[in-house]
């Protein structure tokens, strides 16, 4: 039996603190579960006393477990010492309940005993109060443990509701890449086929390839990698699709196209982003390939069926850094059986150098001594299982990866 409230309930000397600028949380469920009448009532009128108006209150583990069934509390505050099932019980029981496991449970112990605190926290107790205890501390952490439940609460909202709207930007952003559709009708007018991969490594990215029409027998191919990631990334990405679409016909050269890129993307990108990019003009009817590029990492070309495969492009400047930036266009075959290669620096760059798996010049040998004859398809498979054998992570950066292969007569 209990001793007198005196020996439970201290008094107050908090009862005056002030507690303007928190949470109302007065209206909250709080479930009380205590053997012991005395013990149970005293808790009760001081959570009554501060304003508390939803407040239930049982004596044993099965009325807890039946009355949250009937209505979820936001707080149980529960005896670790009850006869019948105790509270380090009770707690793991209600940790294993699917509609109880979230509610903080704020544990009364008869001591202060570290042991028993321990032994209290790993049963699945939130927080605990030791008798002899000032109401205000219980109060104090009532309130704490509710605004903290409402916190998550609302975090977790936010958080379903974040991911609901990067999902559907994910799927807007990917529907920007060439989709089967386009890349069907341009192998059925072009000896041309394509294959490619993109991984973003926050669910958006910076990264973006698209394939244009370019006149007759010729098409642009482009890849560009935004500095950053996710929503500001990807937002760059639209602006410079939008931008590639509606105007890419009236630029006959690559290089042409990177100055006009540049131009714009200098007086809309925000200081401190930038864009890096390689593109490129293949000409079936000339057989050259035309390509530029602005800071993006050196690209790997096959000029013709049974050649070795080359490392292409210079640097250049990045996009949006500066408006007197100049870009230059270069020229090289581009025959039957011609293929080109293109990727992000997530490719060259992972895990962080210097110990990526491939940097260019060692992804141009594993291209030329393991897959040189390769379909484009058969060619990326074989670079990303390389790449993803090679990393128990996942990647830092996004992963953009595209074959473009100049069909020989025979095998269209």
């Amino acid at each position: 039996m209990l001793g007198s409230p005196r020996s439970i309930a201290l008094a107050d000397p908090g009862a005056d603190v002030d507690a303007s600028g928190w949470e109302d949380v007065t209206n909250s469920y709080i479930l009380v579960v205590d053997h012991d009448p005395t013990s149970r009532q005293l808790v009760v009128a001081a959570l009554r006393d501060s304003g508390y108006s939803h407040i239930g209150a049982v004596q044993s583990d099965q009325e807890a477990l039946e009355r949250i069934q009937l209505g979820h509390p936001e707080l149980i505050i529960c005896n670790m010492n009850m006869e019948t099932m105790s509270g380090f019980e009770l707690c793991p029981a209600l940790r294993a309940d699917q509609t109880a496991r979230s509610i903080p449970i704020l544990a009364q112990t008869d001591s202060a005993d570290p042991e028993q605190k321990v032994e209290a926290f790993a049963s699945g107790a939130t927080d605990l109060f030791a008798r002899p205890y000032h109401t205000s501390e219980l109060l104090f952490r009532v309130r704490i443990l509710l605004e903290r439940g409402r916190l998550i609460e609302r975090l977790t909202a936010f958080r379903a509701h974040f991911a609901e709207d990067l999902w559907q930007a994910a799927g807007t952003q990917g529907a920007l890449l060439p989709d089967p559709a386009r890349l069907m009708a341009l192998r059925e007018s072009l000896p041309f086929e394509v294959a490619s991969y993109y991984e973003a490594s926050l669910g958006l990215g910076g990264d973006i390839w698209g394939i244009e029409p370019a006149g007759e027998q010729r098409v642009l191919v482009f890849n560009a990698d935004f500095s950053g990631h996710g929503v500001s990334a990807a937002f760059n990405t639209v602006r410079l699709h939008s931008f590639i679409h509606a105007n890419y016909r009236q630029h006959r050269t690559p290089a042409e196209l990177l100055n006009v890129l540049n131009q714009f993307l200098c007086k809309v990108l925000p200081i401190g982003q930038f864009a890096t990019m390689f593109c490129a003009i293949l000409d079936f009817g000339a057989k050259t390939i035309e390509y530029a590029s602005a800071a993006a990492p050196q690209q790997i070309l096959r000029s013709a069926a049974n050649q070795p495969f080359a490392v292409v492009g210079e640097p250049g400047f990045p996009l949006g850094m500066t408006p007197e930036a100049t870009f230059e266009t270069q020229t090289a075959p581009f025959e039957s059986g011609a293929m080109l290669v293109l990727f992000s620096d997530a490719l060259i760059e992972t895990p962080p150098p210097p110990t990526s798996v491939f940097s260019t010049q060692k992804l141009c040998q594993f291209i030329n001594t393991s897959q040189g004859g390769s379909t484009p398809q058969e060619l990326c498979n074989a670079i990303l299982m390389h790449l993803f054998d090679g990393i128990s992570e996942k990647l830092e950066d996004d992963l953009t990866l595209i074959a473009a292969h100049y069909v020989q007569e025979g095998q269209q």
